[in-house]
């Protein structure tokens, strides 16, 4: 089940503090067409919280070896999701956790790869459109974001 909400707070707001970004990823499932909307909720994704980062520069120094290995591990999702009681579409992939598409073929051809890497691509573009779906918060002092 979802989070009901998230809530970010600034008790007091350091002198070199910086924004946080938001994406409305409902809004950006939305403004897909349909049959790009269809097709993307047809795919799983493989989602691996080490696979694009450094274990240094994560602030992961502190984890034992096996707890760095079983952060290596990829899980299975759906690349679009449904909240369980609003029933909005989401788009939950992301391209700092999505490493790929999962193929359905055993061995897939390098064509079929590189069309699961551009359609990945293609909705990471879609819905890292800040212009359209995004929100920068500018912290003050006893700030509060739901």
């Amino acid at each position: 089940m979802p989070c009901k909400v998230t809530i970010l707070k600034s008790e007091i707001r350091p002198e070199l503090c910086g924004a946080t970004d938001y994406l409305d990823t409902v809004s950006a499932f939305y403004a897909l067409p349909a049959d790009k909307q269809a097709h993307y909720r047809a795919l799983l994704g493989k989602y691996c919280y080490l696979n694009h980062k450094n274990v240094s520069s994560t602030g992961m120094d502190n984890l034992r070896p096996e707890e760095i290995e079983k952060a290596r591990e990829c899980a299975i999702h759906p690349l679009i999701t449904k909240h369980p009681r609003t029933g909005q579409y989401n788009v939950y992939a992301n391209p700092s956790h999505t490493n790929s598409i999962l193929l359905h073929a055993n061995h897939p051809t390098d064509e079929e790869v590189a069309a699961a890497r551009a359609d990945l691509q293609a909705l990471f573009a879609h819905t890292g459109q800040f212009d359209r779906f995004g929100y920068r918060h500018e912290w003050k002092d006893h700030d509060v974001v739901i």
